[in-house]
């Protein structure tokens, strides 16, 4: 077995275990929170989050990437990027701090005053984070990042859940990403054995400088253009409506953004290592993309149609507006597993210009979707959010295949059967709901899911897609 394949195999494996563990946990802590916090406890903190975010990532400007790609930096340009990233989130938090008078004066509401040193806090935390994070991703350490940011989650859910008992209402949620952020940093740093220095050297900035500002500048305009929705409705709509979209986001993004964030950090490290053979770059990605496609989009017809019966389990009755737009969502996931990876083979294969210009075009498509959208309400916004990428994935396919030497319709063949195993779901699924009425929430739901289950896994053998994913796995 070649060395990349069983790099990827490994880490593949235990990023897949790791996060999934951790989406489970996530996903039960969040469950009681629901309960016990309003919609706009979840609005105005899905707007902390995205100035929180933002100055994350001016912060580390494209740091983290860059340390994966550059096999030329030693012990003192890492111990260099760490006090950078240092200065740069305490720059960003003194930055927040008065900011924030603003944002109280745009969306009229104290949190934004009266929160501002945690969140100057969190942001700070953040950027130091940055190095050790990309040191580990860099040597594959797949299984420690994962075992440590579970522990890290589980007790920072707990200290969450113990503060919205207290009422402390959406500081809950501001306290549970500080522990989160500091559990983090400790574990990461102490594995990562940085050594600090407070020598300024501008050379160990040189060497990453062309790589991570296009990656920033990708990151940047395709972070703005991505939280635009919850900005224009926390202003426009109100923060209750926010929560309602948000939860109704994060829930349908869950299994699948976490599936892409389990291959991007193994993707980008691993293909790395084989960016001079294009060949091989593509036959690699088509494989993860065949992969990707057989398990989430199946999924994404499941979801669909146990939308109002997941929002009652994992949230609540007080959530079933968000029913409508989970159920849109649903498309916008199915299209975003497709092209969420792409990121990875322009980082490996060294063209983050091609990551930033494609991700201008996608966002600024975006953006306008959204405005349009947002005259009918969070509905509007989610149909604006879809448009815009049935719009956009094509051409951005069309540059990555012609970067690899291959064709766009390569993805028809990749999809073709996932497509159809998806269909056939939702067909027997509706009718089975149709025929066999089960008044019982948690009944209807456990029974008509082992029936998909069933259906799906059948599927995979009648079409010999078992064999596929048994085979991808071992080689």
């Amino acid at each position: 077995m070649e060395p990349i394949t069983i790099h990827l195999k490994k880490g593949l494996k235990i990023s897949f275990i790791t996060k999934y563990c951790d989406i489970f946990i996530q996903i039960i802590i969040t469950a009681i929170l629901a309960r016990l916090l309003k919609p706009s406890d979840y609005g105005l903190f899905a707007i902390v989050v995205i100035f929180i975010n933002f100055a994350q990532l001016i912060a580390e400007i494209g740091i983290g990437p860059a340390i994966i790609q550059n096999n030329e930096l030693d012990i003192k340009d890492i111990s260099m990027l760490f006090l950078f990233t240092l200065f740069q989130g305490l720059i960003m938090a003194i930055v927040y701090y008065f900011l924030s008078f603003l944002i109280f004066f745009i969306y009229r509401h104290q949190i934004f005053l009266d929160s501002r040193i945690d969140i100057g806090i969190i942001i700070f935390i953040s950027s130091i984070t940055t190095v050790p994070l990309g040191i580990l991703r860099k040597k594959l350490d797949f299984f420690y990042l994962g075992f440590f940011t579970i522990w890290a989650n589980v007790i920072a859910g707990l200290g969450g859940i113990f503060f919205a008992l207290k009422g402390f209402g959406v500081y809950s949620l501001i306290y549970k990403t500080i522990i989160s952020g500091i559990l983090m940093f400790v574990f990461f740093y102490i594995k990562a054995k940085i050594k600090i220095s407070f020598k300024f050297n501008p050379h160990s900035l040189n060497k990453i400088k062309n790589y991570s500002l296009n990656q920033f500048g990708f990151n940047i305009i395709t972070y703005i253009a991505r939280n635009i929705d919850n900005l224009l409705i926390g202003k426009v709509i109100g923060t209750s409506a926010l929560g309602i979209y948000d939860r109704a986001y994060k829930l349908m993004m869950y299994p699948i953004q976490n599936l892409t964030l389990i291959i991007n950090p193994v993707l980008h490290p691993v293909l790395t290592k084989i960016r001079d053979d294009k060949d091989q770059l593509r036959k690699t990605y088509l494989k993860v993309l065949r992969l990707l496609s057989l398990i989430s989009i199946p999924l994404i017809a499941v979801l669909y149609i146990f939308s109002k019966d997941i929002i009652l389990i994992f949230y609540g009755p007080n959530w079933l507006e968000s029913v409508k737009i989970f159920k849109i969502l649903c498309f916008v996931s199915g299209l975003q597993v497709l092209s969420i990876t792409t990121s990875s083979i322009f980082q490996a294969a060294g063209r983050p210009d091609l990551l930033f210009k494609t991700g201008l075009f996608s966002n600024i498509i975006l953006v306008i979707g959204i405005l349009v959208g947002l005259k009918w309400g969070i509905e509007g916004v989610a149909w604006g959010y879809l448009i815009s990428y049935l719009i956009t994935i094509i051409p951005i396919f069309f540059i990555l295949f012609s970067l690899l030497n291959g064709h766009i319709l390569e993805i028809l063949e990749v999809v073709k059967t996932s497509t159809v195993i998806c269909v056939i779901i939702l067909i027997i699924l509706g009718l089975s709901m149709n025929i066999f009425r089960i008044s019982n929430l948690y009944l209807r739901f456990g029974t008509f899911v082992t029936i998909g289950v069933f259906v799906y896994m059948s599927l995979l053998v009648l079409f010999k897609q078992h064999k596929f994913i048994a085979n991808a796995l071992k080689h």
